[in-house]
């Protein structure tokens, strides 16, 4: 069973907020919109993958997605970890189109698109085994139980054509495309037949990774060079994503979807909390929901039930980013 589902990470919804509130004619707009790309689909690569993960659902294995471990004043992460009382399996996890071929000679992987534009990748096998040699460390540093751990890199598009050089076993044994999991899992599944974890160390250990996730967090207005200020006032439609909705009788509207909603603030308050600060005063809600009334604004953030610090006006709220 998935103990971490899969979603967007951290760094993937930071974006989506910023990509809400900028502004369409920001210079910085279509660097931003790049990255995010990028980002995005490796998400649905790795995604994709739940559908045969799902059919591991009635054994005891573990599952965790997008796993950010440290070790050693460092961090390491995995796109997919399985856990279960006889091995572990780290999956690393190409949504790469075109034709990728795996050059041993330089311990590379070079991609060509459609176009016949050629790309330089770090070998993702090497990646993989460097994640296992990482885990174990992590491991031992946590007082674990030792597990025999296995390596595949997965690439999620059917269409990706695979090569590399005759004869170059690493990959073949390693590299497969999504279509394959099960089979290559039931291989491992055939492979160990001794239990090496507990029901109880399985318990320990799933408490003490979910405990050691650390997400990627970034301040992306640093990054990208955007002032605060540049930023879109307003609550943005849920539905749409339009800004800003219309105050209209104790509801916020699309003019754009014609979506009402009574707590629309709340999804937009999100956006504060990703891109500038999970502290909020009473006036800093009111300025970026753009909402006139300061009565209104201290009811509505009340109404969170939110942990608070200081008195009077110096209340200071204290937001939490959804999961």
């Amino acid at each position: 069973m998935f103990i971490k589902a899969c979603g967007p990470s951290l760094t993937i919804r930071k974006m989506q907020a910023l990509l809400r509130r900028l502004p369409f004619d920001d210079p910085n707009r279509p660097l931003i919109e790049n990255d995010y790309g990028k980002f995005y689909a490796g998400f649905r690569g790795e995604a994709s993958l739940v559908y045969y993960l799902s059919f591991l659902d009635d054994k005891p294995y573990l599952i965790f997605h997008d796993l950010r471990l440290p070790i050693h004043h460092h961090f390491f992460q995995l796109d997919y970890l399985i856990l279960s009382n006889k091995f572990a399996l780290i999956l690393e996890v190409k949504n790469y189109s075109g034709t990728v071929y795996f050059d041993p000679q330089f311990d590379q992987l070079i991609r060509t698109t459609q176009q016949d534009v050629e790309e330089t990748f770090p070998d993702p096998v090497s990646q993989v085994e460097q994640h296992r040699a990482n885990l174990l460390k992590y491991l031992h540093d946590q007082k674990l139980s030792p597990i025999p751990i296995e390596t595949l890199v997965v690439f999620s598009n059917p269409y990706t054509q695979l090569k590399t050089t005759q004869g170059n076993h690493k990959i073949t044994k390693k590299v497969i495309h999504k279509e394959r999991f099960l089979q290559s899992f039931q291989v491992f599944e055939n492979k160990y037949s001794k239990e090496s974890l507990t029901q109880k160390s399985m318990k320990k250990a799933s408490k003490t990774l979910m405990k050691s996730h650390t997400p990627f967090d970034q301040d992306l207005l640093l990054k990208y060079q955007v002032h605060k200020e540049t930023l879109m006032r307003g609550v943005h439609c849920p539905l749409c994503f339009t800004l800003p909705m219309e105050k209209l009788m104790g509801k916020w509207r699309c003019n754009t979807c014609f979506h009402q909603s009574k707590d629309a603030y709340i999804h937009s308050i999100q956006d504060y909390a990703l891109l500038i600060d999970t502290e909020i005063t009473s006036k800093n809600f009111r300025n970026f929901l753009d909402i006139s009334s300061a009565s209104i604004s201290t009811k509505l953030l009340n109404s969170m039930n939110l942990s608070r610090e200081g008195q009077s006006r110096s209340v200071t709220y204290q937001l939490k980013l959804d999961e």
